[in-house]
């Protein structure tokens, strides 16, 4: 395929020196950086959601209602580092088990519904009933405090990327490494798992973001991980909304239940 025949993926990564291996990750952890400043660039002409207030005679005067994690801690930057030199690695595998696997197709004359918008639609369908439940989890008293409270000490994210991948490196690795099981259990072309790890990279930073996104039929929604921030017990998906809405954990931004 066209992918294959490109000079630095021109051969099995399994078989790279450790230099090409280096050069890889060092390439993807960079581009880290340059998908968050895109994002900002490219959704900045987007409304934005606010965050909610206290009412005050002074408009100018904000009073959140929930915690603003203003500034990080040495703690958030080390939990950042760590888990963008993971997405490195990750990045790394997602390439070789494309390579190697029999459930990946690289023949561009392969191409078809099944094997791309069907493929799509499986993926995101798989990986969101794994980390819904894998986040319900997170949040089971006892266990919550060790882990997924890090992450939600913002309960306002506006950072995008930073925000994103601001949370514990075990709660990381798991949520990174279920897009693998996903390729492993769903059949699908490499153009398609190339599009898939590249929007989910947006998806979830963009659920940082104050960007008012949304995929209609809020089908995705920057509003709905926001409600999760600040009511932790509902909106447990991080794609879709649907599996919220069939386990009966899907509530609505507080924006909308006003309007109502």
């Amino acid at each position: 395929g066209l992918i294959r025949h490109l000079a630095f993926v021109s051969s099995n990564p399994l078989d790279w020196a450790w230099p090409e291996v280096f050069g890889f990750c060092v390439f993807i952890f960079l581009m880290q950086g340059v998908m968050a400043f895109l994002i900002n660039v490219c959704f900045s002409p987007v409304s934005e959601i606010p965050i909610k207030q206290k009412a005050g005679d002074n408009p100018k005067e904000k009073k959140y209602i929930v915690k603003v994690l203003e500034e990080f801690e040495t703690i958030d930057h080390v939990f950042i580092m760590f888990n963008k030199l993971v997405t490195t690695v990750f990045t790394y595998q997602v390439y070789a088990f494309a390579w190697n696997s029999s459930n990946v197709e690289w023949d561009p004359s392969k191409l078809n519904i099944a094997n791309t918008i069907g493929a799509m639609v499986g993926l995101y369908l798989v990986y969101d009933f794994f980390y819904t439940l894998f986040h319900r989890l997170l949040h089971v008293r006892g266990l919550y405090k060790w882990v997924h409270k890090h992450h939600h000490r913002q309960m306002a994210p506006f950072r995008g990327n930073l925000d994103a991948i601001n949370v514990h490196p075990f709660e990381f690795v798991t949520g990174e490494y279920l897009h693998l099981l996903c390729l492993w259990v769903v059949p699908t072309h490499v153009y398609t798992i190339l599009v898939f790890i590249t929007f989910d990279g947006i998806f979830a930073s963009l659920n940082h973001t104050r960007f008012n996104v949304i995929i209609p039929p809020s089908i995705f929604a920057v509003k709905a991980h926001d409600t999760h921030h600040h009511l932790p017990n509902w909106n447990f998906g991080q794609y879709l909304t649907v599996w919220d809405r069939i386990f009966g954990t899907y509530k609505d931004h507080w924006m909308d239940l006003k309007k109502e």
